[in-house]
């Protein structure tokens, strides 16, 4: 029995012949092999065989090491057969390696076995996953197949979830897919990963959405404690912000709580915005003429007759008797001397048509002191007289040497008539324009006021503030010196008389905004009546 040998080793076999010594003797050694090259397929090749016949000598098999990795030989069933098999070949450049017969007698040559294998095939390795999107109901869903269609049966994948809410389990060319119950009403995604064993080869991705968790009808407003409570005036509307679940909503005035009543004339719902991510409705009431507090209600109704609707009760307080804050009447006489002047004026362009020129004119004491903070608005402290006059002047068209003066004469305190939906229909000039409150509080100046400055150190601290309702005051002046007489009135018929002297060029900005000469009217050549 001979030996396969993995390494090149010598050793003496022993012939059991049936001879006598003489005859061993007699003979030459001999040693062939057949056939002496093999070859082989890329892969599923099947075994070869080589027959070696030996007289008076022994052998082995070596195999170098460059083959062991691939060639294989093993004995066959007699004593004169090698069985060869090759590993399958993945690369694609053919290979070639070998195996030798050698013999235990130096006299004799070794017999060489030339095994060559082809190079494989080139195969496009590449997949494809359908569908490579899912979506899912939020609840109670069932699982879904994608099927992964690969190129060639050599190139094997593995697929996992990136979201733990999502399931895969892989079988032959589909993947099963399933989702937990979304626990929330909004939708969510995730994705599956199908990885490739080959790294040259790119994983893809399917798109798993699932649906929000359905949620019973439903109807809900931002106003929680079901309460709005507005100044008696009001400058801007109250958004109410809308959440509806499955119904159609709308909302209305109404002066029945909980129903769709009788209409409401000084309550308005505008703006109703029914097709976005935030939808919502505007609840405005008009000014309050009176001084008494009034109720209304706005009612947000859905389709669903299963849906209760909703009540926002809307408060608005009656109007102040008065917004003067005077105890009695006021003799100004810390205005005579150092008395300190802004002035805004604004001239007449020559695309306008108005009959007036604006004059906005701010006068403190010397005791008060001004500042001005990062977004420009003034403030007041010390002590003393604050006043702030609007006063209407004659025409006064825009001039290049920038001179202007507020005409000499009598201003009256007259608003400025107006239509129906509050805009004027003309303009007084030789008039000053009364104080009124806007956005129901008075540290938003509108009109003509009255204030005694108390802060000290502190700004914007007043003992008392007024509008000033009636009166007149007498405009006089010499060379850039005004003096203005006082002789006025607050809502509450207190007088505020005294005496101001002041240069109005001290602090003075003029307000021009000229159109281009392109374009001086309207097209006509008419001026605007602004």
């Amino acid at each position: 029995m001979k030996k396969i040998l993995t390494f090149l080793a010598f050793a003496v076999a022993l012939l059991g012949m049936s001879c006598g010594p003489d005859d061993n003797e007699r003979r030459e050694p001999k040693l062939t092999v057949s056939p002496s090259e093999l070859r082989f397929a890329a892969s599923g090749n099947a075994v070869q065989t080589v027959s070696v016949t030996a007289e008076n000598v022994g052998w082995q098999v070596s195999i170098p090491d460059e083959s062991k990795a691939w060639i294989f030989v093993t004995e066959g069933e007699d004593d004169a057969t090698l069985v060869v098999s090759v590993q399958d070949h993945e690369g694609e450049d053919p290979r070639t390696g070998s195996f030798s017969i050698v013999p235990d007698n130096d006299k004799v040559e070794p017999k060489r076995v030339v095994v060559s294998q082809e190079g494989a095939e080139i195969v496009d390795l590449s997949f494809a996953i359908a569908p490579d999107e899912l979506t899912f109901d939020g609840a109670d869903a069932p699982a879904q197949e994608v099927t992964v269609t690969v190129s060639h049966a050599k190139l094997t994948w593995k697929a996992a979830a990136k979201e733990d809410w999502i399931e895969v389990t892989a079988e032959g060319d589909k993947l099963s897919v399933a989702v937990a119950d979304n626990p929330e009403s909004e939708e969510r995604v995730g994705m599956v990963i199908v990885t490739p064993d080959n790294g040259e080869v790119q994983p893809k991705a399917v798109r798993v959405t699932q649906k929000g968790r359905l949620l019973p009808p439903s109807l809900g407003i931002s106003v929680e404690s079901g309460r709005m409570e507005f100044g008696y005036t009001v400058v801007g509307g109250t958004a109410v912000y809308v959440t509806a679940v499955d119904v159609e909503w709308d909302a209305v005035a109404s002066d029945t709580p909980g129903e769709v009543g009788g209409d409401v004339e000084w309550l308005k719902v505008t703006s109703i915005v029914k097709d976005s991510e935030t939808p919502y409705f505007i609840v405005k009431p008009d000014n309050n003429p009176t001084t008494e507090e009034r109720t209304a209600y706005v009612v947000v109704t859905s389709d669903n007759p299963e849906v209760p609707a909703l009540t926002v009760t809307v408060v608005q307080a009656g109007r102040k008797r008065f917004l003067s804050t005077l105890a009695s009447s006021v003799v100004i006489e810390d205005m005579t001397a150092g008395v300190h002047c802004s002035v805004d004026f604004y001239p007449n362009q020559q695309w306008m048509d108005r009959p007036v020129a604006y004059w906005y004119v701010t006068l403190w004491a010397s005791g008060v002191s001004q500042t001005q903070d990062f977004y420009g608005y003034e403030h007041y402290a010390g002590v003393g007289t604050k006043l702030y006059l609007e006063f209407y002047s004659e025409r006064i068209p825009f001039n290049d040497d920038g001179e202007y003066y507020l005409p000499e004469g009598e201003y009256t305190v007259a608003a400025d008539p107006v239509d129906d939906d509050g805009y004027p229909t003309d303009w007084l000039p030789f008039t000053v324009k009364p104080g009124r409150e806007v956005a129901g509080g008075v540290t938003i100046l509108d009109g003509s006021w009255y204030q005694k400055v108390i802060g000290g150190s502190e700004a914007d601290v007043y003992g008392g503030e007024a509008p000033i309702t009636g009166g007149t005051v007498t405009v006089a002046r010499s060379g850039d010196e005004y003096t203005l007489e006082l002789v006025l009135k607050d809502d509450a018929d207190h007088d505020i008389t005294g005496t101001c002297v002041a240069r109005f060029d001290d602090n003075m900005r003029v307000i021009f905004h000229e159109l281009p000469e392109s374009n001086p009217g309207d097209g006509d050549g008419e001026l605007l009546s602004f």
